[in-house]
């Protein structure tokens, strides 16, 4: 560095300063513009196939059990001090007594519910899933009476494991779309409600 100005990555290297020192010198946009200099004098990647990776057992049986609308055979997949949050509302339950009641409640609410995964993976403690989740409203839910309306959206769970059973999962969704699709809220454009 020269004043304020800022010199090019090959200005340092002839000069014998070692790479390190040059890149903090430089700083993260010099490390990056670096990293583009030297990536460039390699030679191609060749672009690899990739194939849809297996879901784990776990996560299938996780999707199954809300298809089969069975509560018994889902919390049995949770660990007893289990932590459940479902981040778009905002709602965070603990241990598997308040993970039920939160789930009989979807479950008395949605009928002929499919539960389909989309793409999972499990690693170490960790799982993920991407899932659709459709079914019809024939129960209420808090500030929506029964509809009879088919819902369908995708959303994601990030799950925290121990051993073969889930000790937390966080759920991401687009509430709105889906208060949209039950009637409670306007949907996007509209001059109603």
């Amino acid at each position: 560095m020269e004043g304020n100005r800022v010199m090019p990555y090959a200005c340092y290297r002839p000069n014998g300063i070692p790479r390190r020192a040059a890149l903090r010198q430089l700083g993260f946009g010099g490390l990056a513009a670096a990293g583009m200099v030297v990536g460039s004098a390699r030679a191609p990647v060749a672009a690899q196939e990739t194939t849809p990776a297996a879901i784990p057992p776990l996560l299938e049986e996780w999707a199954a059990a809300w298809s089969a609308e069975d509560l018994d055979r889902l919390l049995a997949l949770y660990t007893d001090d289990a932590v459940f949050e479902d981040v778009a509302a905002g709602v965070i339950v603990r241990g598997k007594r308040e993970i039920g009641a939160v789930f009989a409640t979807s479950l008395e609410a949605f009928s002929g519910i499919q539960q389909t995964l989309l793409a999972g993976f499990l690693a170490g403690d960790r799982a993920t899933a991407e899932a659709q989740f459709a079914g019809e409203q024939t129960g209420d839910l808090p500030g929506s009476a029964a509809s009879g309306r088919a819902v369908s959206y995708r959303f994601a769970a990030v799950f925290e494991l121990a051993g073969e059973r889930f000790r937390r999962e966080s759920d991401y969704l687009d509430l709105y779309g889906l208060l949209v699709q039950l009637g409670a809220l306007p949907s996007p454009g509209s001059t109603g409600g």
